[in-house]
């Protein structure tokens, strides 16, 4: 900045004299000015001012409409201009009745319209209907006239539309639609969009089928009862009776195995109706309706028979046409399954199948296949027919005719099983009597093959015979008996080591189970034991020892002797099965035996009773010799082929060498081959070569038996057997047959006791499979 001026002069000084006089100096003269300063720094930015205030709103504006006159005055002032409002309307069918059906005219009237403006709506403004996808109207135009504010019109002329006819149904159950359309009103061809009232009708027939009843199950010449509901839903009569507004006719058409007999019945007792049948069309019948109430359903009946020739486990379908005015409006159809019925035979037959709703006639052709081949005579038992297998569960009552004890000895095939429809006791009982809990448990020598779902059939199993689907069948039977008591405190062990600390197992238990499990089997070797439930809470009681909590020890109510057979069936598709050889025939083929068609053979045929394995391998006068069997030839994987009576003898070996895993000593089996052997020797003199072999298989499977129950039960029936065996081999050498044991048959893993698809039999502690709960 610059300088400032200088500072003024100081007053002058004083002195006195000698005199004792004062003198005065004279003032001093002001300095000069400073010099410049330097420049200053630029000093902080001061802070913002405060934000000003909104401004306020402003006044709403506002529209007049101003309608004047020639002469300039005003006729009207408003806020709003005209606008047509259509707010009602009215709607009929020209059958009237309620109903808006296809291809049917339709009349709308009473159209009401509203100025909703401020202004009159000036008149010329047209009103119409304009066509739709689903409704054409008639072109009709109407010329309104003026219409005042808030005054309303109700246009006076009826507008015709009709409604889009549909084709014949080509899905079953009724036909149910919809068909759109709304009024406009232009005005200078310009809408007012207020006059599009939106209208929806809902677009079906005045009759419809009600329902359609049948029996589920019809066996061959049995006769049942078909029902037909026939409903008007509209509020007008139809039928063929006067007033009626249009001719009702059913056309049922029937499988030809379904036989119509005797006389249409009156559902409705006012409104009769007529059956005819037309000559020139095959397998059905016309039902005229003489007259359907409004609001009622008629109810017709017709009595068909199923023909004696029905294959069974074929589905006959039925189906019925409903015509209206001679136009096809609606069908449906049901099905009626060809079901065997139950007639016990004295004796039985050799295999009772047990057959349901999952069987297709393609499945049923593949067992008729299977047990025709095997020569056995069967019965039949369908669970649907008989709500139920073991009992009715309609009644959970045993049934009046039941199976239950008429096949000892025999065997029971369920291809489909279901553990909610077989009892376990009813299992227990077929193998060892009804009176099997009063003593020791006595084989019957019968035999159940059940072909179980997968327990995880969404997973693949490398092999089937080891997937986990025998499960339920082991928990179902386990559970027939009581629990076996332990003494108290017994399900526990001595730990130095705290159990699942310091790397030793957090599951002492398994050891205790197994060791128990080999106790009690040792005390009862013919029954299996297992784990049925487990409350595992390991902890300690007192010194060293620790408390396992709770266990379910169960012994199985079936010798190891019974022939319990469970196949996997990979979730039930048995039917697959049959498409291993499309061309399969009973007459000559060649089966790879690890195919489906292979395993389930030979799964059957070891359940089937011993004499029907011998009467296989008998042969058989000239003209009864139709068997097919003779030409089957089997092809293990090794490359080595069986010929049926060498798989014949091979199941049958297996069977005989399993009786002695009873540890009663009993060799019935043995006992009845030989019996039969030398009463008909001559009839086994062609197979008698194939039957020295078995011979001798039976004593290589004796070892493996004898080597698995360490009994004196079973040293004895061994050395039983062995010495029948020789008198087999000496009867038929004495009859001039010759062996020689170059070849012998082969053991297959599927039938040794050790490896065995059922596990009554081999359910033991070394097989890995004594605990059900981690299975």
């Amino acid at each position: 900045g610059i300088g400032g001026w200088g500072g003024s002069g100081g007053s002058g000084g004083s002195y006195t004299d000698s005199d004792g006089d004062t003198h005065h100096y004279p003032d001093g003269s002001s300095g000069s000015s400073g010099s410049n300063g330097f420049i200053g720094h630029s000093g902080p930015r001061g802070s913002d001012g405060p934000s000003g205030t909104n401004g306020g709103a402003a006044a709403c504006g506002s529209i007049l409409w101003v309608v004047s006159s020639p002469e300039g005055g005003v006729l009207y002032e408003a806020g709003t201009r005209y606008d047509a409002d259509v707010t009602n309307l009215t709607i009929t069918s020209a059958y009237d009745d309620g109903i808006f059906e296809p291809n049917e005219r339709i009349l709308v009237s009473g159209v009401l319209v509203v100025n909703s403006g401020g202004l009159p709506l000036p008149a010329g403004s047209q009103a119409f209907m304009p066509s739709t996808k689903t409704i054409k109207f008639e072109p009709t135009r109407f010329d309104m006239p003026e219409i005042l504010p808030s005054q309303s019109f109700t246009i006076p002329i009826t507008y015709y539309g009709r409604i889009f006819d549909e084709p014949p149904p080509n899905v079953p159950g009724p036909f149910v639609s919809s068909a759109e359309f709304h009024p406009r009103i232009d005005l200078l061809g310009r809408p007012f969009e207020k006059s599009h009232l939106h209208q929806k009708l809902v677009v079906q027939y005045p009759v419809k089928l009600a329902y359609l009843r049948s029996i589920e199950n019809l066996g061959r010449g049995e006769v049942s009862k078909l029902e037909i509901g026939v409903q008007n839903i509209s509020s007008m009569p139809y039928g063929s009776c006067q007033g009626s507004l249009g001719r009702v006719v059913l056309q049922i058409h029937l499988d030809a195995r379904l036989i119509p007999v005797g006389s249409a019945n009156v559902g409705f007792s006012s409104v009769p109706y007529s059956v005819t049948y037309n000559p020139n069309i095959q397998d059905s019948m016309f039902v005229e309706m003489h007259g359907i109430p409004a609001g009622e359903t008629v109810n017709v009946e017709i009595t068909v028979q199923m023909e004696s020739r029905a294959e069974l486990m074929d589905r006959c379908f039925w189906q019925a046409d409903l015509l209206l005015r001679d136009k096809l409006i609606e069908y449906n159809f049901e099905k009626i399954r060809v079901s065997p019925y139950y007639i016990p035979q004295d004796p039985s037959s050799d295999v009772l199948m047990v057959t349901d709703s999952s069987i297709t006639r393609k499945e049923f052709v593949f067992w008729q296949r299977i047990l025709e081949v095997l020569g056995v005579s069967v019965d039949f038992w369908d669970t649907p027919r008989y709500h139920g297998f073991s009992v009715d569960q309609q009644t959970n009552t045993r049934h009046q005719v039941s199976w239950e004890g008429r096949y000892d000895g025999r065997m029971i095939l369920y291809p489909h099983c279901d553990l909610t429809q077989l009892w376990g006791i009813d299992v227990v009982r077929h193998f060892h009597g009804g009176n099997y809990r009063d003593g020791p448990l006595k084989d019957l020598n019968s035999s159940m093959v059940l072909f179980m779902p997968s327990r995880s059939a969404h997973r693949p199993q490398a092999n089937r015979f080891y997937d986990r689907g025998d499960v339920p069948v082991l928990r179902h039977l386990s559970i027939v008996d009581d629990t076996l008591q332990l003494p108290a405190n017994a399900y526990s062990g001595l730990h130095i080591i705290p159990p699942g600390s310091c790397g030793f197992t957090p599951k002492p238990f398994l050891k205790w189970e197994k060791k128990q499990l080999q106790k009690l089997e040792k005390e009862v070797p013919s029954q299996a034991c297992t784990v049925v439930e487990r409350q595992a809470q390991v902890h300690s009681t007192s010194i060293f020892r620790y408390s396992y909590g709770s266990v379910d020890l169960r012994r199985f109510p079936l010798l190891r002797s019974c022939k319990l057979m469970t196949y996997d069936g990979a979730g039930g598709c048995i039917a697959d099965m049959s498409l291993d050889d499309q061309n399969l025939v009973p007459s000559s083929v060649e089966i790879p035996l690890a195919s489906n068609f292979g395993q389930v053979l030979m799964v059957t045929l070891f359940g089937i009773p011993l004499r029907c394995k011998l009467n296989m391998l008998k042969t058989k006068p000239e003209e009864a010799a139709q068997t097919p069997t003779i030409n089957f030839t089997f092809h293990l994987p090794s490359g080595y082929s069986l010929t049926m009576p060498q798989l014949v003898v091979i199941c049958m070996a297996c069977e005989i060498a399993d009786e002695v895993l009873n540890c009663a000593g009993t060799t019935t089996r043995i006992s009845e081959l030989v019996q039969e052997i030398q009463d008909n020797t001559a009839a086994y003199i062609e197979r008698g070569a194939v039957i020295l072999a078995g011979m001798e298989l039976v004593k290589r499977e004796l070892q493996q038996r004898n080597k698995r129950i360490k009994h004196p039960q079973v040293t004895q029936a061994v050395g039983a057997i062995k010495r029948q065996v020789n008198i087999v081999q000496q009867t038929l050498r004495g009859a001039g047959v010759a062996y020689t044991a170059e070849n012998p048959l082969p053991q297959l893993s599927i039938l040794q006791d050790s490896f065995r698809v059922h596990r009554s039999n081999q359910h033991r502690v070394a097989d890995g499979r004594w605990n059900l709960v981690d299975c």
